[in-house]
């Protein structure tokens, strides 16, 4: 199980329209995230077109889509793994109103796959970021 964390209105939101709305990212609590993934992915197209000739177009389109990238341009939707966490409460609950919704993991995932959405989890760990952007570049 995954979970949405919300206030009523948005219970009522989501029961109404039967679906969860992603937010933009310039919207986020925390906008330094997609600042900060972006600098990786930048880094690393750089890297691509500076050391090897053959890949030199490739990297620098790719640096090209980078910077034109704004975080307007994503929408997020956040669940958590754990259905009772304080500061999920605390965040997106406030004066302790409302409720964490549970979706199974796997049919989150099936959605995300049959409409081209990525479904993938957040990552904290400095090298595991590195290695998940070096692998999505």
């Amino acid at each position: 199980m995954l979970y949405h964390y919300t206030n009523f209105p948005g219970l009522l939101g989501i029961l109404g329209s039967q679906s969860i709305w992603a937010s933009s990212c310039s919207y986020l609590n925390d906008s330094t995230e997609f600042n900060h993934s972006l600098g990786f992915a930048k880094q690393i197209a750089g890297g691509i077109f500076e050391n090897d000739d053959y890949l030199e177009a490739f990297g620098w389109q790719l640096r090209h889509g980078l910077e034109s990238l704004a975080p307007e341009d994503l929408y997020v939707a956040s669940f958590s793994e754990k259905g009772d966490l304080l500061s999920q409460w605390r965040g997106y609950c406030p004066s302790g109103a409302g409720v964490s919704i549970g979706f199974d993991r796997s049919a989150l995932d099936s959605y995300c796959t049959d409409h081209n959405y990525r479904f993938s989890k957040c990552i904290y760990d400095h090298e595991a970021q590195v290695l998940a952007i070096s692998t999505m570049v």
